[in-house]
């Protein structure tokens, strides 16, 4: 169950100018605890368990999948125990909630996870009632995700492994020199727009990401109109936007021969995929915005709102 609280669109909704829409120094407690209750929901809850936040009326027989894990991660952490509870669920995912650093935090749900993806996912459905098994593998992953992302914390489970955000070539080279350049004060509703389509994609509102999309894009061609004082009517659409700045030559002569892909590329970029997927009524079939094109328009608008400011200061 994935529910949207005020409180945490306002937490996600406050960040700091010009800084990351993620952090990686800390996984906060009340996502700790979201990541253990999806171990239990998709690997079972221990036989043995004393934990009373992990007491159900059916106990599974996944014992020997957490004295697996536990043993795994005591052994690469080189230790015997690691909150001294006897029951190996309850001493890993009681360290994991309550002592963990950072790193180990993210050690443990790599481990974990593999085993979702590796172990649980092959299970036949008399296993999955057997082991108390509530939540399927493919939704715990993408729940995991779903969950560190809501939270603001810039990791990630792909493929095996935990990732940094920041490690992604597009969210190192677009996203982050985007909101650095943005920090400017002239540049604060474009600002506000772009960090709004990120808090929408984090908490997995796709279409509205895309609103927000081109609303940051058609902001900072407003502000490069002003600035050079180029008039532009004041509801202007970013079709109308890009032809003003292209036709006052914003892009240098010396490159004219890009200015047609260039041009497409912004032109049929954010603006279509908003048309297309989010501005309008979904008729009869409700629509359905894909993350990848959430994703892809993120970046982007990053590059393209980097590209318009630099050439916008040459």
């Amino acid at each position: 169950m994935r529910i949207d609280l005020y409180s945490t669109r306002a937490r996600l909704a406050t960040r700091q100018k010009g800084a990351d829409v993620y952090q990686y120094e800390q996984i906060q407690k009340p996502v700790r605890v979201q990541l253990v209750q999806i171990f239990v929901a998709a690997l079972g809850p221990s036989e043995l368990t004393q934990a009373s936040y992990m007491r159900r009326s059916k106990r599974g027989e996944s014992q020997s999948t957490w004295d697996t894990i536990h043993m795994v991660v005591c052994r690469e952490f080189g230790r015997h125990t690691l909150s001294n509870n006897r029951d190996s669920m309850d001493d890993l995912l009681s360290f994991f909630e309550h002592s963990a650093t950072t790193e180990e935090c993210l050690d443990i749900l790599e481990v974990i996870c593999r085993f979702i993806e590796n172990w649980a996912s092959k299970l036949q459905e008399y296993d999955v009632e057997r082991y108390a098994i509530t939540q399927s593998a493919n939704d715990a992953i993408d729940e995991v995700n779903h969950r560190l992302r809501r939270g603001g914390i810039g990791f990630q489970y792909e493929s095996g492994d935990i990732v940094r955000v920041d490690s992604q070539m597009l969210h190192q080279s677009a996203v982050v020199p985007a909101l650095q350049l943005l920090a400017e004060e002239q540049y604060r509703t474009v600002d506000e727009e772009y960090r709004n389509a990120h808090q929408h994609y984090r908490n997995g509102e796709f279409e509205p990401c895309l609103v927000e999309c081109l609303k940051s894009l058609e902001s900072i061609l407003k502000v490069i109109c002003a600035a050079k004082g180029w008039v532009a009517p004041p509801k202007a659409t970013a079709s109308v936007l890009l032809s003003i700045v292209f036709e006052r030559g914003l892009v240098p002569p010396a490159i004219s021969g890009q200015l047609t892909a260039l041009r497409a590329t912004l032109e049929q970029g954010v603006p279509t995929l908003r048309n297309q997927l989010a501005g309008h009524g979904q008729g009869p079939v409700a629509r359905k915005v894909p993350e990848a094109i959430a994703a892809y328009a993120l970046h982007l608008t990053a590059s393209s709102i980097v590209l318009l400011a630099d050439l916008a200061r040459a």
